[in-house]
């Protein structure tokens, strides 16, 4: 399971109301081929606090990760999410 991008955390709980959306950022590997242990994935486990697990499968017959994989915490704007 990835690690949580701490420096995304937003000030206070992200809440949603019924029908709205909420957007976590994914970095899957380092842009600059820094990253160690490299390997091809075709799914990505996300946890959530309440314990519950998403298992997801990814397009394109999989992607590439490695040490930099990163998740963000969960934001009301994909703006946000991906800022990280």
């Amino acid at each position: 399971m990835p690690p949580v991008a701490e420096s995304s955390k937003p000030q206070s709980l992200t809440t949603l109301a019924p029908g709205e959306s909420g957007y976590a950022g994914v970095r899957l590997s380092s842009g600059d081929g820094s990253g160690e242990g490299g390997y091809d994935t075709e799914t990505l486990t996300l946890p959530f606090e309440d314990g519950s697990i998403a298992r997801v499968t990814l397009p394109s017959g999989g992607v590439f990760v490695d040490s930099a994989l990163t998740v963000t915490y969960w934001q009301t704007s994909a703006a946000d999410a991906l800022e990280y």
